[in-house]
C-alpha cells in the first residue's frame, strides 16, 4: 500500500518539478599563444519559484567577474518585461571547451535568454550576439568582434550581432573590453569580413532590435506621444510661476541700483530669465523653474553685494533661513505617503532643506559667502514650491516603514553592483562623485530616512549607468544616445501613465533634457537618464501579495494529465491487488 501511493504521487508531482530550460551560443575569447582568439560556450538558463537570487555555474572558470555581468542582465531582463523578479530564481550555466574571457560581453545574450525563457520565446539558434547591457535595454561596446565572428564561423553560425557603431575595428584588434588596445595603420569592415567567412554581421542597437532579428518578429516600439497629467501640468504652472515671481521681485530691488550693463552677473540673469520665459511659453515647466531659480540666486547674490552686506543683513538672513526650514520640517512631520507622487515630492522638499542647511552651516558671519547664502535662501523658496505635489495624488500604493526599507535596499544593491561592475572593468574611470551619493544612501539606510536613501540609490544607479551606456560611443554620437535614452524613457513614462501613476520627476527630468541637448548635451544625457530610473520606481512596490507564481498552460496541461493517469494507474494496481487477494 505504502509503496503504491509514494508511485502516485511520485507521478503527481513529476511535472511539477520539471522545469523548462533555454540555451543559446554565447560568443567569447580566450587566451592563446598568439593573444587573443574567439571562442563558442553554452549557456544555459532555468527558472524556477523562489525569492530573486541568482545562481552561476561555470565550466572552466571564466577569467573576469562574470556573477556581477549576469545579475546585471537579468535585471535589466526584468526592466524591459517590467516583471517583479524577486519572485523566482535564475540559475545560469555556462560551459566552454576552454577557459574564456566572459563578463560584460555576455551581457546582452544573457538578457535575451532570460526574456525568451519568460516570454516563452524561441530564439533561432543559428546567431549569436555580442554585447554589453545597459539601462533601458541598450546594447554597447565590446572587444574582440573580428575574433567572436571567425568563432562564428567556425562552428557554422549563420548571424552575429554587434553593437551599434562597431562596424569598423583595427585590423589586429584582439579584442579584450579592458585592453589598451593595438594601433595599426587600417581598420576593417566586420560586416564585409563576415560575409567572407560566410556569416551575417548586423548591427543592433537594442533589445527590441535584436529580439526581432532573433525571432523574426516585429518587436521595435515606436516613439510614444505622451499626453501629461493636466493636475502636473497645473501644479508645476504654479510652482513655476511662484518662482518667476520671485524673479521679477528680486530683479525689481536690482532696479534700485545703477548696475552696469557690463556687469557678468546681471548680464547672466538677463539671459536666465529669458530662457525661462521661453520655456514657460512652451509649457517645459520644469526647464522654466530652473532657470527662474538659478536666475533668483543670481540674484539675491548681487543685490547683498550691491548694498554691501555687513553683518547684521548676514545674520538675518540666517535667520529668515533657519525660521522657514522649521515652518517646512513641521509641516511634513507625520504626513502620511501614500502614492508614489508623495514619495517623490517629500524626497525633493527635503533634499532642498538639507542643501539649504549644509550651504548655511558653511557660512562664517565675519567673513560670509554671500554666494553660498543666496543658494542656501533660495533653496529653501524652492522647497516650499515642491511641497505642493505632497497632495496623495496618483494611484495609492502599500507604502510603509518595510516596504520602504526593503525598496531602498534593493536600489542601493543594485547601484552597488553598478558601481563595482564600472570600477572592476574600467577602474580608469572617476567614479568619486557616485560613491558620494551611494555613502548618503547609506547614512538614510541606517538613520531610517528611507524615503531619500531610495532616491539617492537611484540617482547613484542613473550616474553609473550613464558611464556605462557612454563606454566607446564617440562625441558624435552622443545626440543619438540622448534621443535613444529619451525613446526609452518616454515609453517608461506612458506605461506610468496607463498604470495611473504619473512620474512627477521622471517627466520634469524627461522634459529638462530636450532643453539642454543643445547647450549640455552631457547633462541632457544624465537627465534622460534620471528619468528613466525615476519613472521605474513602482517596480519596489509590487500589487498585491507577495509570492505569485506564474502559471504556464502547458504545465497546467502536463499537471492535470499526471493525475488523471496517476488516478487510473492507482485503479488498476488497486484491482489487481484486490484480485490477488481473492486467489
Amino acid at each position: 500500500m505504502k509503496f503504491r501511493f509514494l508511485f502516485v504521487v511520485f507521478l503527481l508531482v513529476l511535472p511539477l518539478v520539471a522545469a523548462e530550460e533555454g540555451h543559446m551560443q554565447l560568443l567569447a575569447v580566450r587566451e592563446t599563444a598568439d593573444g587573443v582568439g574567439g571562442s563558442i560556450a553554452d549557456v544555459y538558463l532555468r527558472i524556477e519559484p523562489g525569492s530573486g537570487q541568482v545562481f552561476l555555474d561555470t565550466f572552466p572558470l571564466t577569467r573576469t567577474d562574470t556573477q556581477i555581468s549576469t545579475r546585471f542582465a537579468k535585471q535589466i531582463a526584468c526592466d524591459y518585461l517590467d516583471e517583479h523578479c524577486g519572485r523566482y530564481d535564475f540559475f545560469y550555466t555556462i560551459r566552454a571547451d576552454s577557459s574564456i574571457i566572459a563578463g560584460p560581453s555576455a551581457g546582452a545574450a544573457l538578457s535575451l535568454l532570460t526574456i525568451s525563457l519568460f516570454e516563452g520565446i524561441d530564439l533561432d539558434e543559428s546567431m549569436s550576439i555580442t554585447g554589453t547591457i545597459n539601462s533601458g535595454g541598450l546594447i554597447g561596446y565590446v572587444g574582440g568582434i573580428k575574433a567572436k565572428v571567425e568563432a562564428a564561423a567556425d562552428i557554422g553560425l549563420s548571424t552575429v550581432l554587434i553593437p551599434q557603431g562597431e562596424r569598423f575595428v583595427d585590423d589586429d584588434e584582439n579584442g579584450s573590453f579592458f585592453s589598451e588596445g593595438n594601433v595599426s595603420n587600417g581598420t576593417i569592415d566586420v560586416i564585409a569580413y563576415g560575409l567572407s567567412l560566410g556569416v551575417s554581421v548586423i548591427e543592433v542597437s537594442d533589445l527590441d532590435e535584436a529580439l526581432a532579428y532573433f525571432t523574426g518578429k516585429e518587436y521595435v516600439v515606436e516613439n510614444v506621444s505622451l499626453e501629461v497629467d493636466e493636475g502636473y501640468a497645473e501644479t508645476m504652472s504654479h510652482l513655476t510661476a511662484a518662482l518667476c515671481n520671485r524673479t521679477v521681485q528680486l530683479g525689481g530691488i536690482l532696479e534700485e541700483y545703477d548696475v552696469s550693463s557690463e556687469n557678468e552677473t546681471f548680464n547672466r540673469i538677463l539671459n536666465l530669465s529669458l530662457s525661462s520665459r521661453n520655456a514657460f511659453s512652451q509649457g517645459r515647466y520644469y526647464s522654466a523653474a530652473s532657470y527662474c531659480f538659478s536666475a533668483n540666486v543670481q540674484s539675491s547674490y548681487l543685490i547683498k553685494v550691491l548694498k554691501e552686506s555687513g553683518e547684521d543683513d548676514v545674520n538675518a538672513t540666517l535667520e529668515t533661513i533657519e525660521r522657514n526650514v522649521e515652518r517646512l520640517e513641521q509641516a511634513l512631520e507625520g504626513r502620511e505617503q501614500k502614492t508614489l507622487a508623495d514619495l517623490e515630492a517629500y524626497s525633493i522638499v527635503v533634499e532642498r532643506l538639507i542643501e539649504a542647511k549644509e550651504q548655511r552651516d558653511r557660512i562664517e558671519v565675519e567673513d560670509a559667502n554671500l554666494r553660498t547664502l543666496a543658494f542656501s535662501l533660495e533653496r529653501v523658496y524652492s522647497a516650499f514650491s515642491w511641497a505642493r505635489f505632497y497632495d496623495h495624488r496618483g494611484k495609492s500604493i502599500s507604502i510603509n516603514s518595510k516596504s520602504l526599507r526593503s525598496s531602498c535596499e534593493q536600489n542601493i544593491a543594485e547601484a552597488e553592483e553598478r558601481f563595482q561592475y564600472l570600477q572592476l572593468f574600467y577602474p580608469i574611470i572617476d567614479l568619486a562623485e557616485t560613491r558620494g551619493e551611494l555613502n548618503r544612501a547609506y547614512d538614510d539606510l541606517n538613520s531610517g530616512e528611507y524615503t531619500l536613501c531610495l532616491f539617492k540609490a537611484t540617482k547613484a544607479k542613473a550616474e553609473s549607468n550613464i558611464v556605462l551606456n557612454s563606454i566607446g560611443v564617440e562625441t558624435s554620437q552622443i545626440k543619438w544616445l540622448i534621443e535613444k535614452k529619451r525613446q526609452l524613457a518616454s515609453r517608461v513614462i506612458a506605461r506610468q501613465i496607463e498604470k495611473g501613476n504619473f512620474p512627477i520627476l521622471g517627466y520634469s527630468y524627461y522634459e529638462y533634457s530636450e532643453s539642454l541637448i543643445d547647450s549640455d548635451p552631457f547633462s541632457a544625457l544624465l537627465f534622460a537618464e534620471y528619468a528613466l530610473e525615476m519613472s521605474n520606481l513602482d517596480m519596489y512596490f509590487p500589487e498585491g501579495p507577495g509570492l505569485q507564481l506564474a502559471v504556464d498552460m502547458d504545465s497546467v496541461a502536463i499537471f492535470l494529465w499526471g493525475l488523471v493517469l496517476g488516478a487510473f494507474i492507482m485503479r488498476v494496481v488497486t484491482l489487481l491487488d484486490k484480485n490477488g487477494k481473492k486467489k
